[in-house]
């Protein structure tokens, strides 16, 4: 018996317009589900599957907003997979998805007959492959057409998923689907799922007395220096490729002038995954505008952090990509910002060295920067840091200087530093301003 609980937030206009409207669509979800394994032999294994959910969608295209309009839907599902060999199996849905006919006034999905197929093969224990095609067979529809007609169209998805630990795995995957729970999975982009979708999936699986190796590599894990300590923490606009060690907390603060300040949380909850909350107010001067930071208001970033190589056990460099996802919190400002960058850190000796090519993305404006950096202990504890990040396009470079002291015996650092980025974090270390800020940032690490 298994007891899940999945749950979606979609906050965006259409790709293309319906009924002639670009109106924003904002849909929230709740699926508890509940999954019995039937039969479960060396090749075949059945389940039955149900979920009762709690849908809400806001949007003037079906007259609804301020989240007045909640729908119960549900999803009866029966999974089956065949094991062709240990690596290969071949797996079918057949199902029925329950939704409203119509959504105030407005038609809607209503229930809906479903027959799922998919197959994947593991030629590794890192490596997953897999392919899904979900086909609408009956009743309802589950697409929304251009003049917001109801209509059926198959949903797919083509994936790859890489375990970088026995507990946590990246899936990377391209569909033309829009839902997430066991009901609105049958469900296209809107509208009418003719767009192409990349998406990325973080899965962690918790050791609940399971006894879960803690990683891949069997090298004996080397006690980490004073300095080493040193190299887990980011710089000043640019990202460290280490990890904090599991279970082990990171707390900074700093402000800044022009108005600068902000908060961080980092996590370590697994080798070689970090989970990070930011909250920052962006400093900027006359010469940066609100459309080019996305919002000039107090904002929250969310992510993770996912080291590949790891230099501490060997290897020549290494190699972190992270992920944040934030918004300004102004109540009229309806943009995200999507950032994202690949961190390599190198460290000889004394010196240390970051090559961070970094990318921010919002509303229809992308910005891409490649961010060169180094720290140098000149002193037990005392190091310089020096960085410039390119920014393409003709925006303006960004650069930052300072200096950091690692208290002795302590887990607390203190930054000093000049810049011209508006922030420390996400967007805001990919835009610089005409004048230099100033600020001062403490970081504490708890934890082994």
């Amino acid at each position: 018996m298994q007891l899940s609980l999945s749950g979606q937030i979609y906050d965006d206009p259409p790709t293309r317009a319906i009924n002639g409207q670009l109106s924003n669509i904002t849909l929230l979800s709740l699926a508890p589900s509940l999954k019995y394994r039937a039969i479960h032999t060396e090749q075949l294994a059945l389940a039955l599957q149900g979920s009762v959910e709690l849908l809400s969608l806001s949007s003037p295209i079906f007259n609804t907003g301020n989240g007045e309009e909640l729908s119960v839907i549900g999803s009866v599902q029966t999974p089956i997979t065949y094991s062709a060999s240990p690596q290969l199996q071949l797996h079918i849905t057949p199902g029925v998805s329950f939704f409203p006919s119509t959504l105030n006034q407005t038609p809607f999905y209503s229930t809906l007959l479903t027959l799922g197929t998919g197959l994947s093969w593991q030629p590794s224990e890192r490596w997953l492959v897999y392919s899904t095609l979900n086909l609408p067979i009956g009743f309802g529809g589950n697409a929304i057409d251009s003049d917001q007609s109801i209509v059926r169209q198959p949903v797919w998805a083509l994936g790859a998923r890489y375990n970088i630990t026995p507990k946590t795995g990246l899936n990377l995957y391209a569909t033309n689907g829009f839902g997430v729970t066991p009901a609105t999975g049958i469900l296209t982009a809107i509208p009418r799922g003719e767009d192409l979708l990349l998406g990325v999936e973080l899965n962690y699986t918790p050791d609940t007395g399971l006894g879960y190796r803690s990683s891949f590599d069997d090298r004996p894990s080397a006690p980490l220096s004073d300095r080493d300590r040193q190299m887990l923490l980011n710089g000043i606009t640019l990202t460290t490729a280490n990890t904090l060690a599991p279970g082990n907390v990171s707390l900074n603060a700093g402000v800044g002038t022009n108005s600068n300040y902000g908060l961080g949380l980092a996590y370590s909850a697994d080798e070689n995954l970090q989970l990070e909350a930011i909250f920052e107010d962006f400093g900027t001067d006359n010469s940066v505008t609100a459309a080019n930071s996305a919002g000039d208001s107090f904002r929250y970033m969310f992510g993770t952090k996912l080291r590949f190589f790891n230099q501490f056990q060997g290897d020549p460099v290494s190699l972190a990509a992270r992920i944040l996802g934030g918004r300004d919190t102004d109540p009229a400002q309806t943009t995200g910002v999507l950032f994202a960058d690949l961190s390599v850190t190198y460290q000889a000796n004394a010196r240390m060295a970051l090559f961070n090519p970094k990318v921010a993305t919002f509303s229809h404006q992308t910005t891409v920067g490649l961010g060169l950096g180094m720290n140098y202990e000149v002193a037990q504890g005392l190091q310089l840091i020096g960085e410039f990040t390119p920014v393409f396009g003709g925006d303006r470079p960004v650069w930052a200087l300072g200096t950091r002291y690692s208290f002795p015996s302590t887990a607390v650092s203190l930054d000093l530093y000049s810049t011209n980025a508006i922030g420390r974090n996400g967007l805001g270390t990919l835009v610089g301003q005409s004048g230099a800020q100033f600020g001062i940032g403490l970081t504490w690490m708890l934890g082994n």
